[in-house]
């Protein structure tokens, strides 16, 4: 089977794994560099952890491990397990999340305030909050994991495009129609553009959207870094803050975001990329706000990244015309990252037999 996709970050780069795994004609097209450091994918981590809200056909975190680690056998190391921290107000608002962790096996526990500081270090933790702990979760290599795919993609023979545009899909013959006229056609077409989906497919609108987040790379002060690199990552404090980060490990940097500052934007606009001294402020503010003489942090750099969002917050993996030959693959609130594999297995299958499906008798 002859497959195209549109799109070299995470989505589209597993998605080529997961098809060439099973021996099809892949080729990727993106209309930057091979990987792009310009992806929201591309960074120096993401993480992957057990408290986001799943829509019930999502796969299950569990599921999102296992992939991982089949894509680690293939590519190489590409996690660092450090464990997983989530702030609640108080242990009545927490009880349901330990409830629903423990019924499906996953190793948690309840931690105090005191015991919140003594995990997170320097975290200033509402009164009277409580958090969850995990013994699994930890940090996805994010670039090195897009180096190590497009390394193995190309041992592959997976046929990669870069800097080249895509101006339209053709959902009659199917193909990739480009921006200097030329039509690759394939068996199937696979667009996986993130939040660039709309800037490059506009009959898209109202199936996905993006959104543009701020975050802070920062080194701790001398007396913290060891502690740093012994913390969990964490998400959810502050309330409507939604402070959240990931500690040094590896190669890595202390990074630290307030999803509060999240709002719409789009990477076709190069002006968004552009972090204004007042929005860098905002982020700080928060920064200060949760952790204890966080003027003694080293400031780095303040980023804008994008991601893309769908309706009620799931992953979409849809077919664009009646004949399931054009398929869009689109995250839901950025936390999508960690359920690439995945879904890349997920869809890959799912492609072939309905391509396996679709021949005539006689050409089985």
């Amino acid at each position: 089977m002859k497959v195209i996709i549109v799109g070299a970050g995470i989505h589209g780069l597993c998605l080529a794994w997961a098809l060439a795994r099973e021996g099809h004609a892949v080729t990727v097209i993106d209309r930057h560099t091979i990987p792009n450091p310009l992806n929201a994918s591309y960074d120096q981590h993401r993480l992957i952890h057990d408290f986001n809200r799943l829509a019930n056909d999502d796969p299950t975190i569990t599921q999102a491990f296992a992939a991982w680690q089949a894509l680690s056998c293939d590519i190489g190391p590409l996690y660092v397990e450090t464990g997983a921290v989530c702030g609640f107000a108080d242990a009545a608002h927490a009880a349901p999340a330990l409830d629903g962790l423990r019924n499906s096996g996953v190793a948690a526990h309840l931690l105090d305030e005191k015991e919140l500081r003594n995990r997170l270090p320097g975290l200033r933790p509402d009164p009277g909050c409580c958090a969850i702990a995990t013994t699994r979760g930890g940090i996805l290599l994010a670039d090195q994991i897009a180096i190590l795919l497009t390394d193995w993609l190309a041992r592959r023979n997976v046929k990669l495009r870069p800097n080249t545009t895509v101006a339209s899909l053709d959902l009659d013959c199917p193909a990739a129609v480009l921006a200097d006229g030329e039509s690759v056609p394939a068996d199937i077409v696979v667009a996986c553009a993130g939040a660039a989906t709309i800037d490059l497919f506009p009959m898209l609108a109202g199936s996905v959207g993006a959104r543009r987040q701020l975050v802070a790379y920062v080194d701790p002060p001398p007396r913290l870094v060891a502690a740093w690199r012994q913390a969990p990552v964490f998400v959810n404090f502050g309330g409507s803050d939604d402070f959240w980060g990931a500690p040094p490990a590896a190669t890595t940097q202390l990074k630290l975001a307030a999803g509060r500052l999240a709002r719409p934007g789009s990477p076709a606009n190069p002006d968004e990329r552009i972090v204004t001294a007042a929005e860098t402020e905002a982020l700080l503010d928060c920064c200060r706000d949760r952790l204890v003489q966080f003027d003694t942090y080293r400031v780095l750099r303040v980023g804008a990244c994008f991601y893309s969002i769908a309706p009620q917050q799931h992953v979409v993996q849809c077919s664009l015309d009646f004949r399931h030959c054009v398929w869009m693959v689109a995250g839901h609130n950025g936390s999508d990252y960690k359920l690439a594999p995945a879904l890349a297995l997920r869809l890959a299958t799912r492609l072939s037999r309905h391509r396996e499906g679709s021949r005539p008798a006689d050409a089985r």
